[in-house]
């Protein structure tokens, strides 16, 4: 019925589900209020639950113990620049049943011990920790277990050589952002064979800092290499 009421509305009246979503999230008062209907927000349906969502974070209202009336209905989650965003938040995000994507670049405080709550998760497809300086290799340690991944945002972060070849593990990963990362031919290598998995993978490795890598790009090794601008340092 939810389901059915939902397409109905976006058919004739999004602008009446807007102006809900709006007054849901009009202030704290309001969300504590229908917070405590916790069941009925479990049968919103995801396009909807996605939006409330979206709203209670572009204006602040969105608190960690608040995401667990989400657990069951929300697909998407953009939090992208919440400074406040940590092992907490992760640990609800989670216990998401049907969470697809996850956005958390610019997250700093977001660190290797907070990706650990991510592990396993069988349903997320894209995942951007873009700029999050506090992930290193040990962290990718706990992101390779997402089988599910394929789509991967880690640039600028802190992997080395060793998380990169980690990462060659996920064999569903059709699009991997690397750019700011120091690499070395090593590092290509085994991007050359994760490339060599699947015909139409793309690779982002812009503003990358790398020595000796030339012999790696080839189009015959990379299926399709997007962005790429080489700097390699003087030694």
């Amino acid at each position: 019925m939810a389901a059915a009421a939902f397409g109905s509305a976006t058919g004739g009246g999004s602008r009446l589900v807007d102006r809900c979503i709006d007054a849901a999230a009009r202030g704290p008062a309001t969300v504590e209020a229908w917070r405590r209907q916790r069941r009925s927000l479990e049968r919103l349906p995801a396009p909807l639950a996605d939006a409330l969502l979206r709203r209670l974070a572009a204006r602040r209202l969105l608190f960690p113990s608040l995401l667990e009336v989400f657990g069951r209905s929300v697909e998407e989650v953009d939090l992208s620049g919440f400074l406040s965003v940590n092992s907490e938040w992760l640990a609800y995000l989670g216990s998401f049943r049907y969470l697809r994507v996850l956005k958390l670049a610019d997250c700093k405080n977001i660190n290797n011990d907070a990706v650990w709550s991510l592990s396993g998760m069988n349903t997320l497809k894209e995942l951007d920790l873009s700029r999050c300086k506090k992930i290193s290799d040990a962290g990718i340690k706990h992101i390779v277990t997402i089988e599910s991944l394929e789509k991967l945002h880690l640039s600028e972060t802190e992997l080395t050589d060793n998380g990169v070849m980690l990462i060659s593990s996920l064999t569903n990963l059709s699009f991997l952002d690397l750019g700011g990362i120091l690499m070395t031919d090593k590092t290509l290598q085994s991007l050359q064979v994760l490339s060599l998995m699947v015909c139409h993978h793309f690779l982002l490795l812009s503003r990358c800092l790398c020595r000796n890598c030339q012999p790696y790009i080839q189009p015959n090794n990379m299926c399709q290499l997007i962005s790429f601008w080489l700097h390699v340092p003087d030694y």
